[in-house]
């Protein structure tokens, strides 16, 4: 079963590139960031949006899954740790 999402929460009218973060994939969902505005939470078995951290600036530089937390640094210099199961910090 394939299927695409967008990442932003709105439209991207500039020129800057926002998919440079390599998505986290596990068995039930997958974790991608854009360079704009936010990390996002996708169900891997159905594509449905689980949850949206807004992050000013966006996330671009990658994150890492360690007993269900992520970890990633965002472009608003902060360094994030948050539960991969709803996003809460």
């Amino acid at each position: 079963h394939q299927w695409t999402r967008q990442t932003l929460e709105k439209p991207n009218f500039s020129g800057r590139r926002v998919h440079r973060f390599s998505p986290v994939v596990t068995e039930d969902a997958i974790y991608q960031g854009n360079a704009l505005d936010s990390l996002v939470a996708y169900s891997r078995p159905k594509g449905q949006e689980i949850w949206r951290l807004r992050v000013e600036e966006g996330v671009e530089g990658g994150a890492q899954l360690s007993e269900g937390l992520l970890y990633f640094g965002a472009n608003d210099g902060t360094l994030y740790a948050v539960r991969a199961q709803d996003g809460k910090t």
